[in-house]
């Protein structure tokens, strides 16, 4: 039996062509929204693990400087890396199982609400820090 279209015509040649084509074209914008969405989470992840850093680092600047040491304070990175890391995948994937056509939406919005607060937080602790820098002086 032939392929027809809806109406009962029969398809030129370059028409399945081309539907042949587009669909590899679905396939192809599939995996590449994926492979999207894995690598804006992981991203995110070590750009949370740098902002856990700094704050990390200041706030134990501050218990230095406040207990009379210099503020030479460092931070771990296990197990930050590997965490944050596998719980963005764990997100990634619980998103585009869930919510598939706004999973990079919401992982993107995610990441801001995140940084905005994260932000906030450190220009805190960095209020601390230079109050109790400059008050020592």
């Amino acid at each position: 039996m032939q392929n027809r279209t809806s109406h009962g015509c029969q398809p030129h040649n370059s028409f399945s062509t081309s539907l042949q084509t587009h669909g590899n074209d679905a396939v192809t914008s599939h995996q590449t929204y994926v492979a999207m969405l894995y690598f804006l989470a992981i991203l995110f992840s070590l750009v949370a693990s740098v902002q856990s850093f700094a704050s990390e680092i200041t706030a134990g600047n501050i218990t230095h400087l406040k207990n009379g040491r210099l503020p030479n304070a460092g931070a771990a990175i296990f197990p930050t890396i590997p965490i944050f890391q596998l719980l963005s995948i764990a997100a990634a994937w619980l998103l585009r199982r869930f919510t598939s056509q706004y999973a990079i939406w919401i992982l993107i919005g995610s990441f801001l609400i995140f940084s905005l607060v994260w932000t906030l937080s450190f220009w805190k602790l960095s209020a601390e820090f230079n109050r109790i820098k400059n008050h020592d002086r």
